[in-house]
């Protein structure tokens, strides 16, 4: 019997460890296009600059949802040598993906 609720404990978990997609995207997908965004917004398209200066690893990534209800992944990136953070919002919407910079 506890063997049994483990495993359906195990069971109901799995989905929320698995990268399940949000607003269209999957959790490495979403740091990959914020990561794109970045690069071509702050970055002037120096990706080696972005790499060197933020160590090319999201601060935070978080799940949310804007005012109409739509499902987003924040991301923040945050630039140790100029004391600067970038955030962006990212989702998809039909067959594009949406970026757009937020307040951090």
């Amino acid at each position: 019997m506890l063997i049994g609720l483990v495993l359906v404990a195990l069971i109901a978990l799995f989905p929320l460890s698995s990268g399940s997609e949000y607003g269209g995207l999957s959790r490495a997908r979403a740091v990959e296009a914020a990561k794109n965004y970045v690069v071509q917004a702050d970055y002037s398209g120096d990706g080696a600059l972005f790499y060197r200066n933020t160590g090319n690893r999201p601060t935070a990534v978080r799940r949310t949802r804007d005012i109409a209800g739509h499902q987003w992944w924040f991301v923040r990136f945050d630039d140790f040598q100029a004391m600067n953070r970038s955030c962006v919002t990212v989702r998809r919407s039909s067959s594009r993906l949406v970026s757009r910079a937020t307040a951090c």
